[in-house]
This record gives structure tokens, C-alpha cells and sequence, in this order.
């Protein structure tokens, strides 16, 4: 149950620091990594090329670290 609980606690702070990331950085998070899509997928969804998809996604994944890091309850995992 304690492992149940934090994991929840988890998600909550990564959907609210979701919601402090820009659109386009949100958008292509959500794609990846909870719709599970691939980047081709990603590419003609969001009508960009698989390269801005690779870059994009890079960035919105260092915005997300960086948004989750300003939470003091935040204590990620190795």
C-alpha cells in the first residue's frame, strides 16, 4: 500500500508540473510517453519532421526534470 501511495503521489506531481510546461513540450510528452506513440506517429500527428519530434521531445523532457525539481516533496528514483 505505501509503494501504491507514492506512486500516486508521483503522478500528481508530474501532471502538475505538465501543466507548467509550454504546449508544444506537454503535447509531445503526452503523445510519447502516455498515448505510447511512436515518433513517426508523433511526426505526422503534430505535422513536424521526425527530427523536430527527437529535439522537441528532448527538450520538454529536460523541462519536465526541471519542473519537477522545484517541487520540494519531489524525490525521484535512481
Amino acid at each position: 500500500p505505501e509503494h501504491r501511495m507514492t506512486r500516486f503521489e508521483d503522478a500528481k506531481l508530474v501532471h502538475r508540473a505538465l501543466g507548467l510546461l509550454t504546449e508544444d513540450h506537454r503535447a509531445i510528452l503526452v503523445l510519447r510517453e502516455m498515448e505510447d506513440m511512436a515518433y513517426e506517429e508523433i511526426s505526422e500527428v503534430l505535422d513536424i519532421s521526425i527530427g523536430t519530434v527527437r529535439s522537441r521531445l528532448n527538450r520538454a523532457r529536460f523541462a519536465l526534470k526541471a519542473q519537477l525539481e522545484k517541487f520540494p516533496e519531489w524525490n525521484p528514483k535512481d
